[in-house]
């Protein structure tokens, strides 16, 4: 998902150059909630495989 939101922010980065300041400030609160929530879904991810990651360690040692 990386290249995801980094595309996103290049395309971001170049379409404001080409637009007028205020449009330009509009796709950088755009971009920047974007990646925000990106940010966000990345580390409820990581959390949910650290849980799960967890579970199996345990599910191992009592099978074991």
């Amino acid at each position: 998902m990386k290249p995801v939101a980094d595309r996103l922010s290049k395309t971001g980065s170049a379409l404001m150059k080409l637009v007028a300041e205020d449009e330009a400030e509009r796709i950088r609160e755009v971009v920047d909630d974007l990646t925000s929530r990106f940010d966000a879904v990345k580390n409820e991810m990581r959390q949910h495989a650290n849980k799960l990651d967890d579970a199996l360690q345990q599910m191992s040692e009592v099978c074991a």
